[in-house]
């Protein structure tokens, strides 16, 4: 029971990395989606239905397209699928590379979600409370009020509790 509530809590993390944000930014929508053109958000959503359809190759492919352009959102869920091996071949190496990438494009919203990865030890990271305030100060420099509050969770993070 204790390894389906694992598996349960890490795919929750995964699959939403809008929970870091939803306090500080529900006006402006998806705040993954902020900065970018309208044809890149038209993609990404394209991408996203062809998700939520189950159809993960397409999905997949979509993504792809948008990875030379440095969109964020596109490299999270690419990493999402890598993870589940959904459309693809499971692979922990490329879906932590996938979320290393959304996160260095400079997006606070990635950079707060991979703290919280760091923080927590979320598969296919390892717990590393070192990184995870790497991130996080990274992302209050870019403005983030969300990860200023997660800085406080690494208290508990390096006591070895959640």
């Amino acid at each position: 029971m204790r390894i389906l509530a694992a598996v349960a809590a890490a795919f929750l993390v995964l699959c939403s990395p809008v929970m870091a944000q939803d306090e500080e930014d529900e006006s402006n929508g998806n705040a993954g989606l902020a900065g970018l053109t309208d044809l890149q958000a038209q993609q990404y959503q394209a991408a996203e239905a062809a998700y939520n359809d189950g159809d993960y190759a397409k999905a997949h492919g979509l993504l792809k397209t948008l990875l030379p352009q440095k969109v964020g959102p596109a490299w999270w869920l690419l990493g999402v699928l890598d993870y589940q091996g959904l459309g693809t071949k499971q692979d922990d190496a490329k879906s932590r590379n996938d979320f290393l990438e959304a996160a260095k494009t400079g997006n606070s919203f990635y950079m707060t979600s991979l703290g919280d990865l760091y923080r927590e030890g979320t598969a296919p990271f390892t717990k590393d409370c070192d990184q995870a305030e790497t991130w996080y100060k990274r992302a209050m420099a870019s403005g983030n009020t969300v990860a200023k509050d997660r800085l406080t969770m690494l208290k508990l993070c390096r006591t070895g509790k959640r």
